[in-house]
């Protein structure tokens, strides 16, 4: 088990044991596993949308399995390997679908990574295994701390969207455009080529996906409320790394700043409220402070 996914993560590293949260190690190993399954179904469901083919079901189910690893949406084994299992129906449907469009059109195939064709095992012990063939920890040894890190914050910063999303198909509202700028971003973290400098765009591209969901729950109802969280303070201050936790601060100032626009841009302030508040307080040790002193500017 590997995963820093929220910011309570055990020593402001990773849970290696067992979560914070109480996420188990077979949880763990699931839950990268549906994202595994998940890129596998937008790696054909981008290109099939390239053909103007568009394939509801991938769109949902995307949707649904980046919700579902969200921090304590799900932790019921049975049930992520029940969404597992059935992505494997939805990604060889919309794989159908795209290479008929291909041929249709005079074209062949593309030739896509492994994880296009993955096929999970059937009892939990055995896709438990395949998950951890998947986890960060794994990649972080094919690609690099660095690399696997910004894919993360881009996959993270697209959970959070999908929740979004997903509440927005509940209450009966879609877009379109939306399903396929999650299947660009899906297809793009199953490459294993990208550059930290394309991450880094595509991580901050996020922000505007975000957004976007928030105007398509906003489509479908005068009244309803979000709550935003920053953990990246709390990674921070738990590690006791000041750069971060400085950092957290200027970034959080930059989301407020957003949210702002936002609502200058959709109705204003006569009908909304915005509460910024800390939930908690933190403990935060300066070990070598002549160090600080060192580099403080000269009055």
């Amino acid at each position: 088990m590997y995963c820093y996914q929220c910011e309570q993560t055990a020593k402001g590293v990773a849970c290696t044991k067992a979560g914070v949260c109480g996420k188990k190690p077979e949880t763990a190993a699931l839950q990268d596993l549906l994202i595994h399954m998940a890129k596998s179904v937008s790696m054909y469901a981008h290109r099939a949308r390239a053909l103007d083919v568009i394939d509801r079901e991938a769109d949902v189910f995307v949707i649904e399995a980046l919700f579902t690893t969200v921090t304590n949406v799900n932790f019921d084994p049975e049930r992520l390997a029940g969404l597992i299992r059935k992505g494997v129906g939805v990604r060889d449907n919309v794989r159908g679908l795209y290479e008929d469009a291909v041929r249709k059109d005079g074209g062949t195939p593309d030739e896509l990574p492994d994880a296009a064709t993955f096929q999970p095992e059937g009892d939990l012990d055995a896709l438990t295994a395949q998950g951890e063939q998947v986890s960060i920890e794994r990649r972080q040894t094919d690609l690099g701390s660095d690399i696997v890190g910004l894919q993360e914050l881009m996959l993270y910063g697209l959970k959070g969207a999908a929740a979004y999303v997903d509440h927005a198909i509940v209450l009966g509202v879609e877009d379109d455009e939306l399903y396929a700028t999650f299947h660009k971003a899906m297809n793009y973290l199953a490459r294993k080529d990208a550059s930290a400098e394309e991450l880094l765009e595509w991580c901050l591209w996020t922000g505007e996906i975000n957004m976007r969901a928030m105007e398509v729950l906003d489509s479908r109802s005068d009244r309803w409320w979000l709550m935003v969280e920053s953990g990246d303070v709390d990674w921070a201050s738990h590690s006791n790394n000041i750069d971060n936790a400085i950092g957290a601060v200027h970034s959080g100032d930059d989301a407020f700043e957003g949210v702002v626009k936002w609502i200058e841009e959709n109705g204003g302030w006569e009908d909304t409220a915005l509460f910024l508040t800390s939930d908690h307080g933190h403990y935060f040790q300066l070990t070598q402070p002549e160090a600080l002193a060192k580099t403080a500017p000269t009055p």
